[in-house]
């Protein structure tokens, strides 16, 4: 998970076993997608990995963003490795 304002990274929730997210303090994120329909989340979409992970982690990556009040996201990813 990534807990942004603005577009902006505020911290990275990261399991042990999930890829590395290369983000620090005040990095800019990659293009968001929008909210849904009147619904505080965007649609769960592919991303592009070089976007968000380090390294060439084999599999898919997905994004869903919760948009918050003034400005707050959040930013869920989940990966599926390939077999």
């Amino acid at each position: 998970m990534v807990f942004a304002r603005n577009g902006a990274c505020r911290w990275v929730y990261r399991p042990d076993a999930f890829p590395w997210i290369p983000f620090d303090k005040g990095d800019s994120l990659p293009q968001l997608p929008g909210p849904t329909s009147g619904r505080p989340t965007s649609e769960v979409v592919e991303a592009d990995k070089g976007d968000w992970l380090q390294g060439t982690p084999t599999g898919e990556l997905g994004l869903q963003v919760l948009w918050q009040r003034d400005g707050y996201q959040i930013v869920m990813l989940t990966f599926d490795r390939d077999q």
